[in-house]
């Protein structure tokens, strides 16, 4: 579960940072996507994530 929420919050960034260099932002909004873009993927891997946990018990 740890593993998959450091992924998640990794690729989300790295999304969010490809996602703002193409479109030429700024510093600060290139450093807000990363942050937003892990926070978003680690929201949506927990939301994921526990359903399926629950399932198996």
């Amino acid at each position: 579960m740890l593993a998959g929420i450091v992924v998640s919050a990794v690729m989300g960034g790295l999304a969010g940072l490809a996602f703002s260099l193409s479109h030429e932002s700024g510093l600060l909004e290139t450093l807000l996507a990363y942050q937003i873009g892990g926070l978003l993927a680690v929201m949506a891997f927990m939301a994921l994530a526990r359903p399926m946990r629950l399932r198996r018990s």
